[in-house]
């Protein structure tokens, strides 16, 4: 028995070695996201690009009256730092079409809802995102067709509206649908998470939720990385997924959200 031991321990003690070297290099890995973070963090509700334009920092949400001049500044291979509510679709594709052609670095921190979910999350090859991090969707757009006539309609409407310097061109609005169908086939991937939970029983609590929810668009659910499988052809790393939903409530709590969001657990097999 003691010879069976002595066989067995060097297998037992690298078995352990491989698996600090695995949780050291995962920790290493987020040493460069977390710097940006740094970086961007003081930059509250602007678009920032570092001098040495390596580093986008982009906080707060997606609306056309930004000036995101800097999204084509950024240099190639870049990170982009995101903290965002959402927004409106259209003009969240095109900003992550360009970031897709910078082959940038996608780094979320806080909080990345909505529109920013939808688009930034998988705006380009890769995406971190941090610890203490919510990320949640709680329902894609509708899908635009404009018949003849209808920009011009738009366009009235601009006319009269406070807002109307915060939403996309008419022309954009018109073209959100096929540019999101280009969006998610450029990516060679499907846009049925946008709509409603990829498990069955996140699903039946949002179905519940939302049943009994007077605002439904402020009811919003996060899908676990153990669950994505390949079904995001972007490699998207979490630092740390949260462990229940209590930990999800206090972070909503911290970072002031005042929504309902929705934990998805781990399928098993």
């Amino acid at each position: 028995m003691l010879h069976r031991v002595r066989d067995i321990w060097p297998c037992i003690a690298g078995i352990v070695l491989a698996v600090t070297l695995d949780v050291k290099s995962a920790r290493c890995e987020f040493d460069g996201p977390r710097h940006a973070v740094d970086y961007c963090r003081p930059y509250t509700g602007t678009i920032k690009l570092s001098d040495d334009g390596t580093i986008l920092c982009f906080d707060g949400a997606i609306t056309a009256d930004r000036n995101t001049a800097a999204f084509h500044e950024l240099k190639q291979n870049g990170f982009f730092v995101v903290r965002s509510p959402g927004g409106y679709a259209a003009i969240g594709i095109v900003l992550s079409e360009i970031l897709l052609d910078k082959n940038a670095t996608v780094i979320i921190y806080d909080y990345c809802l909505s529109g920013c979910a939808n688009y930034f999350l998988i705006a380009s090859s890769k995406t971190y995102v941090m610890r203490n991090t919510i990320v949640a969707w709680h329902g894609g757009p509708q899908r635009t067709y404009c018949a003849e006539g209808d920009i011009e309609r738009l366009r009235k409407q601009y006319a009269v509206s406070p807002d109307a310097r915060q939403w996309p061109s008419p022309e954009l609005e018109c073209k959100q649908t096929e540019l999101s169908d280009a969006f998610f086939k450029r990516r060679g991937m499907k846009e049925q998470h946008l709509h409603q939970p990829q498990t069955a029983d996140t699903k039946k609590i949002v179905d519940f939720a939302m049943r009994l929810a007077w605002e439904k668009r402020s009811i919003f659910w996060m899908w676990h990385p153990k669950n994505h499988r390949d079904y995001f052809k972007s490699r998207v790393v979490y630092e740390s997924y949260p462990d229940s939903q209590d930990e999800v409530d206090e972070i909503v709590i911290r970072l002031r959200l005042g929504l309902r969001v929705f934990y998805d657990w781990p399928i098993t097999f």
